[in-house]
Formats: structure tokens, sequence, C-alpha cells
């Protein structure tokens, strides 16, 4: 495997391991408030990850780029979008619909590669256990596909799919983000 492949390898499996938790097995189905009635700036990651930002929050943001987009706020708080592909993560041709399940310990088996599925439930373990300790697990509807969001005190991971698109996720990582702050400037405005 040529080293660039092998350092993207690393950085998804190392991201993964951020978000992860297959103690949890238990899923609180959600239903998303009304999307956005104020203005709004579309930003773009990849085929799936679509998402409207009320421009009134951006007024004290800074937007970088860094394998997605970074959106860092004056209070201190933040959060990133990264698309992931199938290719991205090692594991080409699985269907990356089945991530967020074996990452949150939603699914345990399957017909994915032994490996695919290894390397989440470790990651599963490591990162959403340990690192977000959600109080919930949510899976929520959006225009064109399934979201599932890891609900921690300080930290929350969402996952965001599209029906159509079987070879890239979206994920969104939270840190000192609360609830409310979350649903206002992002889950309010995905629109896959």
């Amino acid at each position: 495997m040529p080293t660039g492949n092998r350092s993207i390898r690393n950085v998804i499996f190392s991201f993964a391991i951020l978000f992860s938790t297959s103690a949890f097995s238990v899923v609180t189905e959600y239903t998303l408030p009304d999307a956005h009635t104020v203005p709004t700036a579309t930003f773009i990651t990849g085929s799936t990850g679509h998402i409207r930002v009320p421009v009134s929050v951006l007024s004290d943001a800074k937007v970088a780029s860094a394998d997605g987009l970074v959106f860092r706020f004056a209070d201190g708080s933040n959060f990133s979008v990264q698309t992931l592909t199938d290719r991205s993560t090692g594991h080409a041709g699985v269907n990356m619909h089945t991530w967020p399940e074996y990452l949150l310990g939603l699914k345990t088996k399957g017909p994915e590669p032994e490996s695919y599925v290894k390397d989440l439930k470790l990651s599963g373990e490591h990162i959403i256990k340990d690192s977000i300790a959600p109080t919930e697990i949510r899976r929520f509807s959006t225009k064109n596909g399934t979201g599932y969001w890891a609900v921690g005190k300080e930290k929350s991971a969402i996952v965001l799919t599209n029906t159509d698109i079987t070879d890239q996720i979206t994920v969104i990582y939270t840190k000192d983000m609360s609830e409310s702050k979350i649903l206002n400037t992002i889950l309010n405005g995905v629109s896959l």
C-alpha cells in the first residue's frame, strides 16, 4: 500500500476511534425540529455533506479547511465536518451506511468484511464510549437519508448518510456545544 494511502487510512481509523461506542446498542428515534427559516450559508464537503448554517452564528466564527471544514466560535466551541468514503477508510466496496451502525454498537455482525467490523467495534469502544461518553444515541431522518447522533455532555458525534450514495458518509464532531446550539447551528440545516 502506498504511504499516502496508509496515512489516510490511519487518519480515518484514528478519526473513527475518536467517535465510537459499541457499548450503546439502544437508539432513540428522533425527529428534527423544522428547518431554518433564517438566512443561511451552505457548506459542502463531498456528495453527502451539505449543511446550512445560520448566517447570524457565522459572525463570530472562523471557518477553516482541514480534511473537511472546521468551524470555531468566539466562545471556544467548535465543530468539524468531514466526508469519509469506503476507499478512504481502507474498506473499498463496503456500504458506508453500515459505518455508524457498527461504530455505535447498533449492529454487531453482517455481510461486511470482518476487518471492517473489527475496526469499527474497536473505534466504538475507545472513541465514542471513552471520549464522547454519550448519554443517548439518536437516529433521525433527513431530506435524503438517515442521521445518527451520539449525544455527549461536552462532545458529540453526528453521522449522516444519503440513501442514494452508499460509498460515503458525512461525520460531524462537536466540542463544547450545547444540545440547543447543535440543533440550531448544525442539525436544523442538514440538507443532504
